[in-house]
């Protein structure tokens, strides 16, 4: 969507989608008003309303949907940084785990079990983080897939 708002006042009237403006009204949905959700990513997002008339979204309606799309994307923002942060947590558990048993198996310290760990990482062209899975998983081949 290149418009932060796009409005169509009345479908019946608006030729930039037809399909979705035959499947719209045939739902009794006459106009819409959409905003765009900006992130910090590649995500594309947006917040749409829907009216049952034509002509239904008076101008402070922007301003309300715009405020809305907003919080909308505040939330996008912070639900991703969560879950970046639990993936972050549970790879450095597997990384943690994989040295471990490198350290077990091969009697090196910690640094060297990491060492080790990128280097089979970047020699395999392996996710650092799919290789430690691997490794937990019992499996040291980083070509052989996860169980």
């Amino acid at each position: 969507m290149s418009d932060a708002v796009v409005r169509c006042d009345d479908f019946r009237d608006d030729d930039r989608w037809p399909r979705f403006a035959k499947a719209a009204l045939t739902s009794g949905v006459h106009s819409m008003l959409s905003f765009q959700l900006f992130t910090h990513d590649d995500r594309v997002a947006a917040l749409n309303t829907f009216g049952l008339q034509p002509h239904c979204f008076a101008r402070d309606a922007e301003a309300l949907g715009a405020m809305f799309a907003t919080h909308a994307a505040f939330a996008l923002i912070a639900n991703s940084e969560r879950h970046q942060f639990e993936s972050a947590l549970a790879s450095r558990d597997f990384i943690g785990q994989a040295k471990g048993r490198i350290m077990e198996r091969f009697d090196v310290d910690a640094v060297r079990a990491f060492e080790l760990l990128v280097k089979v990482s970047q020699e395999s062209n392996t996710r650092l983080t799919d290789l430690a899975r691997r490794i937990v998983a019992g499996s040291s081949d980083p070509q052989q897939p996860r169980r």
